[in-house]
């Protein structure tokens, strides 16, 4: 939907977006983002059990 909401605006029609469409992008790029992170904190935390002669391999 958000895809189809730019390309409307880049072709200059107006697209109504309403409070419930910001609100659930909102919640799409807090999700994203806190996967993200996640994925870097294993990393780190792999590496920090590797460096600590913890690791489980």
């Amino acid at each position: 939907m958000q895809t189809k909401f730019v390309t409307l605006e880049a072709q200059g029609k107006t697209a109504t977006v309403g409070v419930l469409m910001v609100h659930a992008q909102d919640h799409l790029m807090n999700t994203i983002l806190v996967k993200e992170m996640l994925g870097y904190m294993m990393n780190m935390q792999n590496e920090i059990n590797q460096l600590k002669g913890m690791d489980q391999k």
